[in-house]
């Protein structure tokens, strides 16, 4: 049985504090997967380990909201998942190949371009929702005090970057549920970040 492809919802607002913040408060009122929320700007974005992420106009923030049937220690899969569709989703407007690193972050001539955020909350052995929020620099590229960023030089604006992100992540999630983790584990290996193993972790890291 082929699993149905999930129906995007696209909010898009000027100014949020975070998109993760204002999906995750849908996600508690009980909506439905498929909503994706997109802001022009971001007044408290974050990244891993409680890290800010700098927001400026121009780039893509984007997190949306699915409610996948798995375990919660299936759950880190998704961030290589989403790394994969949005460096998919990119790479016709990069100068050179992308790169993804393990386990959340895209590169563009070994500089971060993306990250991804997953966020989930689960009951015993049941996830009752996931947040992916991505952040990519597409015009603008901040400067973080321990790496090198990277950005498209606004060779695709926010809109149709996150129509292109949710096209590609709507699809790996509908072959993931077909056929399970291993050909994002392939496709994954193919971008250059190391081989992975069969949980999503890298073999010899």
């Amino acid at each position: 049985m082929i699993a149905a492809a999930v129906q995007w919802r696209l909010e898009t607002h000027d100014r949020l504090t975070s998109t993760s913040d204002a999906c995750r408060q849908a996600a508690l009122a009980g909506a439905p997967e498929g909503l994706a929320i997109r802001a022009t700007q971001q007044t408290a974005g974050r990244g891993t380990n409680g890290r800010s992420w700098a927001s400026p106009p121009g780039n893509l923030y984007l997190s949306l909201l699915l409610r996948p049937s798995i375990p919660p220690r299936e759950a880190s899969q998704f961030s290589l998942l989403a790394g994969l569709a949005v460096a998919e989703a990119l790479q016709a407007h990069a100068p050179k190949p992308l790169s993804l690193k393990w386990p959340n972050d895209v590169l563009l001539n070994g500089a971060k371009l993306a990250g991804i955020l997953v966020e989930t909350a689960a009951t015993g052995d049941t996830l009752d929702w996931m947040i992916i929020g991505i952040g990519a620099n597409l015009a603008i590229a901040p400067t973080l005090p321990d790496r090198a960023t990277a950005s498209l030089n606004a060779q695709i604006s926010p809109e149709p970057a996150a129509h292109a992100v949710l096209a590609r992540l709507g699809a790996w999630e509908t072959r993931r549920s077909a056929e399970g983790f291993a050909p994002i584990r392939a496709a994954w290996s193919g971008y250059g970040g190391g081989v992975l193993g069969s949980d999503g972790h890298l073999v010899g890291g």
